[in-house]
């Protein structure tokens, strides 16, 4: 489900390959139940991030909307983001810019608050980034 909306983007079947080359992010490849409750409480792929999770036993998720966030933690998991998945991977040396990173995704419609970014910013560089 989550790999579907990632190969529906327009650079998707690349940026698919790109996650699954790196050593930072696993990929679940099998199709799992999702509850009900969920599929109507969460878009698809939200509702397989946390089916999958409660599954395999992953405590933390990524997940940027609030009430999937929400969710998530009624149902004892951790949650980051997008900007929480992207300085890990800057961090461990897998982007090199950041910003850059940020200043596509908004090109791209994608919304990140400028104190989130700034303070993703500031923490990269004070690790090395």
């Amino acid at each position: 489900m989550v790999a579907d909306e990632i190969i529906a983007g327009s650079q998707g079947a690349y940026d698919l390959e790109r996650i699954r080359s790196t050593e930072l992010f696993e990929i679940a490849e099998d199709r799992i139940f999702l509850d009900p409750y969920l599929t109507s409480a969460l878009d698809p792929g939200e509702a397989a991030v946390i089916a999958s999770a409660l599954s395999l036993g992953v405590s933390t998720v990524s997940i940027d909307e609030k009430i999937g966030r929400r969710v998530a933690r009624l149902h004892g998991l951790s949650v980051t983001g997008s900007t929480g998945m992207l300085l890990k991977c800057a961090n461990s040396g897998g982007i090199s810019d950041l910003d850059g990173c940020f200043s596509a995704m908004r090109k791209k419609g994608i919304w990140i608050s400028e104190a989130i970014t700034r303070n993703a910013l500031l923490h990269w560089q004070e690790g090395g980034g």
